[in-house]
């Protein structure tokens, strides 16, 4: 995986997971992109 880009998006569990096993099968942390999917909490809605 040395010579690869990855892009992850999705629920933050599972980026969050992926770039563990990416890295530990050899991808290089700089190689690593992601977008979590996240939601602004109710409060911050309310505003």
């Amino acid at each position: 995986l040395s010579e690869y880009d990855v892009y992850m998006s999705g629920p933050p569990v599972m980026v969050e997971a992926g770039h563990s096993l990416f890295l530990k099968h050899g991808l290089d942390e700089s190689r690593f992109f992601s977008d979590a999917f996240e939601y602004a909490a109710l409060s911050d809605k309310l505003k």
